[in-house]
């Protein structure tokens, strides 16, 4: 079954392409909820880093704030 998966994967380039998409809509809509916002986040990123993708930490930092609502903003 593994190895199925595998020859159906997607090439790295579309991999990435796919995890920038979600990166563009995560947002945070229940304040309370900033432990499991931030965990999705970090499953995108490192999704990204398995698909041999660039996007720095200071990238990725940004595109968090941009999810942020805009009181949060004040905070940072």
């Amino acid at each position: 079954m593994a190895s199925i998966v595998d020859n159906n994967k997607p090439d790295d380039e579309i991999q990435f392409e796919r995890s920038l998409v979600k990166l563009d809509h995560v947002k945070l809509n229940d304040i309370t909820a900033i432990r499991p916002f931030l965990t999705e986040f970090e499953d995108i990123y490192n999704d990204i880093q398995d698909a041999n993708g660039t996007l720095t930490r200071s990238q990725l930092i940004t595109k968090i704030l941009a999810a942020l609502p805009r009181p949060y903003n004040s905070f940072i």
